[in-house]
Parts: structure tokens; sequence; C-alpha cells
């Protein structure tokens, strides 16, 4: 990913600076959205352009992730539900 700088009407109170100066960073053509939310069009995109990703998919931040318990556990196979989580046929 491209870093720039993130379209001015996004910004809170303008241009963010001192510590929270990632926050002014977007990727490159996602420049109105800010990493926190871009990361979620970019991994939407990626599954997207993946032919063999037809599974359960989980997009989080690994560094504050704790698993008590298997996270698709209770989820029917993902062959049985569409595009939009409803069960086939019904």
């Amino acid at each position: 990913v491209e870093f720039v700088d993130c379209d001015p009407s996004i910004l809170v109170g303008g241009a963010n600076t001192g510590r929270d100066a990632v926050r002014r960073k977007c990727g490159k053509g996602y420049e109105r959205l800010t990493l926190e939310w871009g990361r979620f069009e970019m991994a939407r995109q990626w599954l997207h352009a993946c032919k063999e990703c037809t599974g359960w998919n989980l997009v989080m931040d690994t560094r504050d992730i704790f698993f008590q318990a298997h996270p698709f556990a209770s989820l029917p196979s993902a062959l049985e539900v569409d595009g939009i989580g409803n069960k086939g046929n019904d």
C-alpha cells in the first residue's frame, strides 16, 4: 500500500499534527477513507479479485485479537450461504 495525504475534508479539525499525524495518511486511491476504514474496502476488493476465496473471511487488526473459541464454529458452511448472508434456496 502506498501512503498519501488524505483528502482534507475527512480530517477532524483540519490537518492532524503531532502524535496523531498518522491519521493524515491514507492509502493511494482511498484518499477519502482513513486507514481505519480504507482497510475494509481494500479487503473487499482483494477478496472480490480472489476467485479461490469462497469461505468465510475475517478482517481484523491482529494486534487487538484474542480468540476464546473458534470464530466461525457457529456459522454454516460458506457454500450454503449467498453473498449477503442468506441461506440458499430459502
